[in-house]
């Protein structure tokens, strides 16, 4: 739902925001996002950084192998 409709998979700011980031794929935007989410309702620090150098970090190892 989320990547459909908040235009996760091209053209919306929130998309273009992720694209300058590194994050390319909505499913990754996607899951960020609800982590989050999370992590603000349960008063944890979100580590925006850290989450998205995960997603750069695992497809760079998928595109070696």
């Amino acid at each position: 739902w989320i990547r459909n409709n908040w235009g996760l998979w091209q053209g919306s700011r929130l998309h273009h925001f992720f694209k300058a980031k590194g994050i390319f794929l909505p499913d990754d935007m996607s899951e960020i996002i609800l982590t989050s989410y999370y992590r603000k309702l349960k008063g944890i620090e979100i580590q925006l950084e850290e989450q998205i150098k995960y997603y750069q970090e695992y497809w760079a190892k998928q595109k070696k192998k």
